[in-house]
């Protein structure tokens, strides 16, 4: 706007010299602005493929930490699993039940001798 009003005030005034000034001015700045707009169209595009790359990425992130999450969690199921099957047999095997059985016996005979 302000360099339309300058153009015609050289006009009026008949001064070529600085209507060509003007004139050089306006095209150096539309080119300036072109580079400008150009140069933000590709940060822009740049920004956009870092930011996809960046939401791969943590999507990847995620499913690695649920996939080491899920091994971990059947890892020590299959480690409980096999101790309590051990324990089960333990408290069931007949040396324990021996045991549990002496212990009684002796409890009942403190038991008996403190009547």
């Amino acid at each position: 706007m302000l360099m339309s009003h300058a153009i015609n005030f050289c006009i009026c005034l008949d001064v070529p010299k600085a209507l060509d000034m003007i004139h050089k001015i306006r095209d150096s700045a539309e080119t300036q602005i072109q580079k400008l707009a150009d140069c933000k169209k590709n940060i822009e595009q740049g920004l956009s493929t870092v930011s996809h790359e960046a939401s791969m990425t943590r999507m990847e992130l995620w499913a690695h930490e649920q996939q080491e999450m899920q091994e971990a969690c059947k890892k020590f199921e299959k480690k409980r699993t096999a101790i309590f099957k051990k324990v089960q047999n333990l408290l069931l095997s007949r040396e324990v039940a021996c045991f549990t059985l002496e212990d009684n016996e002796d409890e009942d005979e403190e038991d008996d001798e403190e009547e």
